[in-house]
């Protein structure tokens, strides 16, 4: 699953790292456990608020070639 920031914020257990609204969470090159996903994306953080949303992959539709028909 991939998450995005919603919000600024700073990340208070990766050494403060600013994470802006759109970037993608976590960083490239940290692990973050379920339970922190969970914290992030409800309300039970320090800001109480959702910091992160999960990002829906779009499901490709691969549309006809004229000579497909």
């Amino acid at each position: 699953m991939a998450y995005r920031a919603v919000t600024y914020f700073t990340d208070l257990l990766d050494h403060a790292h600013e994470y802006h609204a759109g970037d993608p969470y976590p960083r490239k090159g940290l692990s973050v456990s379920p339970g922190r996903l969970r914290e992030l994306a409800g309300n039970s953080n320090r800001r109480g608020i959702p910091l992160i949303e999960e990002i829906k992959e779009k499901k490709q539709t691969r549309k006809k070639k004229a000579t497909e028909e």
